[in-house]
């Protein structure tokens, strides 16, 4: 937190859980979770420590929850995952305190229908003030790469989102937005 205070930060965003599947916290969606690691005994909880952090530096906490996850067995059931799915996102939004943004990542999803209306639904119920990155019902949008710069010319207003880098087709919006795009870079050397 020191790093990101004094970097200006208004804001920081957790990976809580990547496309892998492996939960940052101590879910009851799954075993693949903090709770079957050594650290801390097993009580480990790496998204209500950053919580912590970032209330005490004044921060606010985006948290990234992947809608792909190649570890859940009930993944190739469309109704059974998203309720799985759901679980977790509303043990998210409802452990954590206020959170600042929700990160949807379409990698890995191409083809792949979500139920972007019950997600959203958790959302409007327990963080309503959050920013929604991407899917769903976007209010912030992927740059379209992962190099931390946005394209010149930038379009703030716009009627579609880039799902991933392996998808070439944009996905509609209902209507046209104002959605600035947020620039991310992967921490691993690509």
């Amino acid at each position: 937190m020191d790093t990101a205070v004094a970097a200006g930060a208004k804001y920081v965003v957790l990976t809580a859980k990547h496309h892998d599947g492996f939960c940052l916290w101590p879910t009851g969606t799954t075993d693949y979770s903090m709770a079957a690691s050594p650290w801390r005994g097993g009580r480990g909880d790496v998204v209500a420590e950053l919580s912590r952090a970032c209330r005490k530096a004044g921060i606010g906490l985006g948290l990234y929850l992947s809608p792909w996850d190649r570890n859940a067995d009930c993944y190739d059931d469309p109704e059974a995952y998203d309720a799985f799915y759901l679980r977790q996102l509303t043990e998210l939004c409802t452990n954590y305190g206020p959170l600042y943004e929700l990160w949807f990542d379409g990698a890995g999803s191409e083809g792949r229908a979500y139920d972007w209306d019950a997600i959203m639904a958790v959302i409007d119920e327990h963080q309503p003030q959050a920013m929604v990155f991407n899917l769903g019902r976007p209010t912030i949008r992927w740059v379209g790469n992962e190099d931390g710069l946005a394209s010149d010319s930038c379009r703030y207003v716009t009627d579609s989102t880039d799902i991933s880098l392996y998808d070439d087709g944009p996905a509609a919006l209902d209507t046209t937005r104002y959605l600035p795009p947020e620039c991310d870079v992967p921490i691993r050397a690509n």
